[in-house]
Parts: C-alpha cells; sequence; structure tokens
C-alpha cells in the first residue's frame, strides 16, 4: 500500500490502485473527484466494457491521459499490491461485479442501490464476512453536514407530529456539467429510496419502515410511498420528469414547520419566516461525496472504519425497496394491460411504463424499443383470455424475444 506523508489529509496508507466499474456519469463524477484527492503515486483505471471509447474522449478532454487508465473489460487480475474497488455500474450489475471484486480480494464500495434484492444484499455480506474483505455501502448523504444541521434545528423544535419528503429530478436536468441521466428499466423508488433512506437516517437516527399501499401516478414516473418513522406518518414522493428538481424535507411538530430545501445544496432551513443557510462551511470544507470516499479509502487501506459505511442503511433500503415492489407492480401492471387491451395511443405515461418493463433486463436501441411495443400492442389485439391479459410479465418477455 502506498505510505502517506503527514501533511497529507489521509492518515495511514492508501491502496496501491483503484479500479472503478462503471462509465457512465457517476463514474466520470467519481474520477473527477478521486483525482482531486489521490496523490499521483496511487494507480487510478475505469472498467466500462461499453462505454470505453466515450470514456477515453471524455479524458482527453479533461486532459487526464496521464492519470486514468481506461479497460474495456474486468481485468483477469487486479494489478499487484492492494486495491480497491468502487462499484458504479447499472444497478442490475451491482451484486455480481462486486462478488467478483471480493473474490479477487479487493476492499469494495458499492454505489446505491447496494443490491435489488435483501437477499442478494445479505449474500455479499456473508461472502465478504466470510473472506475477512471490508465492504461499504456508498450513501453519499450520510456524510452531508447539512443534514446533521437540519437534524439539530429537529431536535430543538418540539415532538414529531409527520414528516414529508419531496425528491424530483427535471427534464433535461445538468449535474457536475452534463445531462443527468436515469436507467429507464429501474423503477423510480428503486433508484431514489436508498437517498430518502440514508436522509432519514441521518436527520432522525431511526429508519423508516413501509406504511401502507404505494400511489402511481403518471405510468410510475411519479410514485407516493406512505411510510411510517419512529410511530410518526413520513410521505414520500418521488418524481422523474418534473417542472423542476426538488429536494425538499418538510417536518411537522408541535412547534409548527420546519423545512430543509437542498434542491440546491447546501440548502436553506425555514422555520416560519426565519431562514439559516445549511452548511456556512459548505465552500470551504470537503462535500459530501468527497468526505465518503476519503472515508472509504482510509479503511480499505486499513484504516479505522466510518460507521456511515456500514452496510445497516443497504439492508434496510433493499427490505423497502422489496416491500415497495409488490405494491408498485399491484398498480402499474393492471394499469397497463388494460391500456394495451383497449389499443389507446401511445403517450408519455404509456411509454414511460413499457420502456420500463422492457429494459428491465437491460437498455435497448430506439429501433429495438420501438419493434417490441410493436409487437406488443399486437399481441394483445389478439388475447382473448382473462389469464392471458393478467400475464403480462410473461407476454412481454415472448414479445422481447421476438
Amino acid at each position: 500500500m502506498v505510505a502517506v506523508e503527514r501533511d497529507c489529509d489521509f492518515p495511514g496508507s492508501l491502496p496501491d490502485h483503484i479500479l472503478i466499474l462503471g462509465g457512465g456519469r457517476w463514474a466520470r463524477v467519481l474520477v473527477d473527484v478521486l483525482c482531486g484527492l489521490l496523490p499521483a503515486s496511487v494507480g487510478l483505471a475505469v472498467c466500462s466494457p461499453r462505454g470505453a471509447e466515450a470514456l477515453n474522449t471524455w479524458i482527453r478532454e479533461r486532459g487526464l491521459g496521464n492519470r486514468l487508465q481506461v479497460l474495456d473489460g474486468r481485468p483477469e487480475r487486479l494489478s499487484r499490491g492492494h486495491t480497491a474497488v468502487i462499484i458504479a455500474n447499472a444497478a442490475r450489475d451491482h451484486v455480481t461485479a462486486a462478488s467478483w471484486a471480493l473474490g479477487q480480494g479487493a476492499a469494495v464500495l458499492v454505489e446505491k442501490p447496494f443490491a435489488l434484492t435483501l437477499n442478494d444484499a445479505y449474500s455479499l455480506s456473508a461472502q465478504a464476512a466470510e473472506r475477512g474483505q471490508f465492504l461499504a455501502a456508498a450513501h453519499v448523504f450520510r456524510f452531508a453536514r447539512y443534514l446533521e444541521t437540519f437534524a439539530h434545528h429537529v431536535a430543538a423544535a418540539g415532538e414529531v407530529q409527520s414528516i414529508a419528503v419531496e425528491w424530483a429530478d427535471s427534464v433535461g436536468e445538468r449535474r457536475y456539467g452534463e445531462n443527468k441521466q436515469y436507467d429507464p428499466g429501474v423503477p423510480v423508488y428503486v433508484d431514489c429510496l436508498p437517498h430518502v433512506v440514508s436522509i432519514l437516517q441521518t436527520v432522525f437516527a431511526s429508519f423508516p419502515m413501509a406504511g401502507g399501499p404505494v400511489d402511481v401516478e403518471a405510468g410510475g414516473s411519479r410514485v407516493r410511498i406512505p411510510l411510517t418513522l419512529a410511530g410518526h406518518p413520513c410521505q414520500i414522493t418521488l418524481e422523474r420528469n418534473a417542472p423542476q428538481r426538488r429536494r425538499v424535507i418538510a417536518v411537522e411538530t408541535t412547534k409548527g414547520t420546519l423545512e430543509l430545501d437542498f434542491s440546491t445544496e447546501p440548502g436553506v432551513i425555514r422555520q416560519g419566516a426565519v431562514m439559516h443557510n445549511a452548511d456556512d462551511t459548505w465552500g470551504v470544507a470537503p462535500r459530501p461525496l468527497a468526505s465518503l470516499l476519503k472515508a472509504f479509502l482510509v479503511a480499505a487501506g486499513g484504516g479505522p472504519i466510518d460507521p456511515r459505511l456500514g452496510l445497516d442503511t443497504a439492508f434496510r433500503a433493499c427490505g423497502l425497496i422489496e416491500t415497495t415492489a409488490s405494491s408498485y407492480q399491484a398498480a402499474v401492471l393492471p394499469w397497463v394491460t388494460e391500456a394495451l387491451a383497449a389499443g389507446v395511443t401511445v403517450d408519455g405515461s404509456l411509454r414511460y411504463a413499457l420502456r420500463e418493463l422492457l429494459e428491465a433486463e437491460g437498455p435497448l436501441t430506439t429501433g429495438d424499443l420501438e419493434a417490441q411495443i410493436a409487437r406488443l400492442r399486437a399481441r394483445f389485439r389478439v388475447l382473448q383470455s382473462v389469464d392471458e391479459l393478467q400475464a403480462l410479465p410473461n407476454v412481454i418477455r415472448a414479445c422481447a424475444k421476438g
């Protein structure tokens, strides 16, 4: 491992090499932050089987050619020395990638969602424990000082009555200099509930629990999820393709409403007519992602393990995703089935739902997507039995095969 000088921000040692699995926008954000954190002696590589060419172009534009290696496939063996691996590829591939990295003897950090099922999350944890390796979950909001500040305000604001969280991503939103895109095969609740769980844990030192059936709108692009938190009602609203970006927590207390709006970080805390900057040190202190990565690299190098990297948040989020899935599907599948059987025009809401279902196993080209939608609509025009109409997932699989 690379020894770090005393005047460096890192105590102890660092891994000799860091490998990022994934080549999308978030992987590039990770690269940017790591390049600012790490000494040049730490090797840095990115592996992206489908995006290596685009990554190389991005690297040339950023002038990082001497700092970063791009791989178009996983190496058979990791480089000599101590390697840390960060999993930032498609959510459906997280478990396979993390299992491979653990099998290579690496310390591993997995981006959200940690896994798509609770059993897979437990399986990864057991694999790491059996091998005595460090496995961490990346929940960036556990490192947000503005949430810690808000938690102090909430604790002083009287008894909590109810909680509401709004999380909305706008159409064509730009983040870190690039257009933000979501994986259309991953439902919004799978993508965003890990964030919500970590936010609520940070503010209330408690985990939310399922509170009832979800309300699904706009083909699944807007979902309202009733939860409970320490016995209090907690309403979660998640939305894609919204008119504007929204990140808001509102807490009703016996002394009035307390709100944190961090749509633009670090956000503003409002209590009645009084407003506070949620983080006065935002411009000079490390940002949440830098703090998370630093904590992981310290632990991966054999230093102390920050409890905010623990897997308890990931387990709770995975459990809540599973609970939400059954209620979500019970709302979406009949609606899509009825729309297809009625032969309605494929509008924005129906297209959103169909794309989510058809791309669940991986991305499709525009041509393939349109062909599968056409086959699906034709199939439903000739279906007769109620049983066939209710077997939407099986019909989709058949149409996907042509």
